[in-house]
């Protein structure tokens, strides 16, 4: 599949060709004179109220009486121009955005079959900052050297810059060894999520990487509050020797977040089928920003842990969560972090990392590591 759009900083800039050339010529010729305007019967953002940032997905229902092909065109600032263009747009066509600055946005959907345009706005109301920021507390134990111990600062550090707003504290009463990792027993408050990890023998090398996954869920919402990350000491030199420590340790952390893990009933379609997918709004807009179309593809091969658990890896190639590992670069996608929005987390788009066709993969052009097929994922526990 082949992926459309330049990638600048995490966002993709589409450019709109002049009407009669290219994708923007219209696709039947009619007398202007009898031509009928688009219809666009609603227009709306999934989520319009929420601290700053802000990250929704805009939806449309459109159609045309005399059967032209449509273009889309979004102005999500006010300004009068338009950031994001959209051919061939249909009523299954949607975008993703991110809003940081506090108050009301009015956004604006052009529509026009190249002969006559319509136009219709909705609003979204941006909130200031939560005072709660989105907070992981990761518990080492075993015996770990200060570069390990630095790769979970670092992915911890790196995924509370993808989610942003807080939830709610959780009380939170744990025995010794609970969910198998050897960790100690724990009774407090968890804010937001908090990860015991243990790098310890398992069963030597080339065998069993590891486990991670969320333990216990909340209650309410079904996100993680409590999850495991343990890996086998044996294998833990040869990732680190080749320099794929760290991009585990922020893959497997996602998993413990909820990715792959909690996902069902928040947007997994046709798991265990020849063709799954992820229908998250926030995430399908992201995708079909940077070219896909429909759904976006999830893994369907690779046995337990790898399939329906990750994106997949014949279309995203070195995307950092599909189920194989890249040497040297695992971008974190719009997709990725739009993922976390579906599943209610409050995210920012534009810290993803450069991603698009041409950054597919930037490692080897067959798959490196697989961190997954061979990973025992902690299923949810409980709830508390």
């Amino acid at each position: 599949m082949q992926l459309a759009g330049l990638a600048i900083a995490g966002a993709f800039l589409l450019t709109a060709c002049p009407v009669g050339s290219g994708s923007g010529t219209p696709t039947t010729s009619i007398d202007p004179a009898l031509n009928h305007a688009p219809v666009i019967s609603s227009f709306t953002a999934a989520r319009t109220t929420a601290p700053s940032p802000l990250t929704t997905a805009f939806q449309w229902s459109i159609s045309d009486v005399d059967g032209q092909s449509l273009m889309c065109q979004l102005d999500l600032d006010g300004d009068g121009m338009f950031d994001r263009t959209i051919f061939d747009c249909t009523s299954n066509s949607l975008r993703s955005a991110t809003f940081s600055t506090v108050g009301p946005h009015t956004v604006t959907l052009r529509v026009t079959d190249f002969y006559v345009d319509a136009e219709r706005t909705t609003v979204v109301n941006v909130a200031p900052p939560s005072a709660d920021a989105f907070n992981i507390t990761v518990r080492t134990s075993g015996t770990m050297t200060p570069s390990q111990q630095a790769a979970f600062t670092n992915a911890a550090n790196r995924w509370s810059q993808a989610i942003r707003t807080g939830l709610v504290d959780e009380p939170l009463t744990l025995a010794a060894d609970d969910c198998g990792t050897g960790a100690p027993a724990f009774n407090g408050t968890v804010d937001d999520v908090l990860i015991d990890a243990a790098i310890a023998p398992i069963d030597g090398a080339g065998q069993i990487l590891g486990q991670a996954g969320p333990c216990y869920v909340r209650d309410t919402g079904g996100l993680p509050v409590y999850g495991v990350m343990k890996f086998d000491v044996a294998d833990v030199a040869d990732l680190q020797a080749s320099g794929d420590f760290d991009a585990v340790i922020l893959h497997e952390m996602g998993h413990v977040l909820g990715f792959g893990t909690v996902w069902d009933g928040l947007g997994l379609v046709g798991p265990g089928t020849a063709d799954p997918t992820f229908a998250g709004v926030t995430a399908r807009g992201a995708w079909q920003q940077i070219g896909g179309s429909g759904n976006v593809p999830v893994e369907n091969s690779g046995g337990p842990g790898t399939a329906d658990a990750h994106w997949r890896e014949s279309v995203f190639g070195g995307e950092l969560m599909t189920g194989y590992i890249d040497h040297n670069n695992n971008p974190m996608s719009t997709v990725t972090i739009g993922a976390f929005s579906d599943f209610g987390y409050g995210v920012d788009l534009g810290v993803a990392d450069l991603y698009g066709i041409a950054f597919a993969r930037t490692g080897p052009a067959t798959p490196g590591i697989d961190i997954d097929a061979h990973t025992i994922l902690v299923h949810p526990k409980g709830r508390i």
